[in-house]
């Protein structure tokens, strides 16, 4: 075509032209037509204008334009005045309007064009119905494959370490006893699951809960933990290398201490696989 625009002017006038044939229209006559009028037609009626709405029009009033020709003030609300003023505009006479025969072709006129209004509007909701049917059995595949098919495959094709299954560990700091559960699923390199903390003092034993995010990188496991509820501060990360066949963890851990918002650290961190 010479230039990507002017490819895409083809391919609409083609598009306009072929559509018009494939209605049974003369494609010459109903852009002549169309651009004629298009100018001063309501926006809310533009799907008047249509080649397929216009070749119903065409066989409707063929037989209407023999009998008799009305002006714009006379012609019934058929639906397409913007095309039918021009074809019927001429060769008018009061007389003709007072004639019964003329008036129940009028009727009988908008009957034909109003059916087919009907069919082409019940067209039209058919079309959208099953466009939006299409869309939402789309989205629920996508949705699918991205939440079942798509982890499956990459879990069938990994070749890390599984580290999947409960951990528990506990650590003495002082007077203090802190005992470690940890739960873990994984899909490929990507675990998650959940973690909680018993915290022994002399004189009270507190219990906390987080949610667990993380991956697998090789050897070493990096997961991030946050409150499962949103009334508790803190949260923390770990970084833990995996030993012995994937059976143990062991490694280090930050973490923000809930009443005083301190960052502190650990690097004495022990996790056990368990085994019921």
């Amino acid at each position: 075509m010479g230039s990507e625009r002017g490819g895409q002017s083809a391919a609409i006038a083609y598009t306009l032209i072929e559509t018009a044939k494939l209605n049974g229209v003369d494609p010459q006559a109903w852009l002549t037509d169309t651009l004629t009028h298009i100018a001063y037609h309501k926006i809310n009626r533009i799907d008047e204008l249509l080649a397929w709405r216009y070749a119903g029009l065409s066989v409707r009033l063929s037989g209407l334009t023999r009998r008799f020709l009305p002006t714009k003030k006379t012609l019934p609300n058929i639906g397409f005045y913007p095309l039918a003023r021009k074809r019927f505009h001429v060769y008018h006479t009061d007389r003709q309007l007072k004639d019964m025969s003329c008036c129940e072709s009028l009727r009988i006129c908008s009957l034909e064009t109003g059916s087919a209004m009907d069919a082409n509007t019940l067209n039209l909701l058919i079309g959208v119905a099953a466009g939006v049917v299409t869309a939402f059995v789309l989205f629920v595949l996508d949705a699918a494959f991205r939440a079942v098919i798509l982890p499956w495959m990459r879990d069938v094709v990994y070749t890390g370490i599984d580290i999947r299954g409960e951990w528990k560990g506990q650590r003495i700091d002082g007077d203090v006893e802190y005992n470690f559960h940890l739960s873990l699923t994984q899909n490929d390199n990507t675990v998650k699951g959940t973690f909680s903390t018993t915290d022994r003092f002399p004189d009270k034993l507190v219990t906390r809960h987080y949610s667990v995010k993380g991956q697998v990188h090789g050897i070493y496991l990096v997961i991030a933990y946050a409150p499962t509820a949103r009334s508790t501060m803190g949260g923390g990360t770990f970084v833990l290398q995996i030993l012995n066949g994937g059976r143990e963890l062991s490694g280090a851990m930050s973490y923000i201490r809930t009443k005083s918002s301190e960052v502190q650290s650990k690097d004495d961190i022990k996790l056990e696989k368990y085994v019921r």
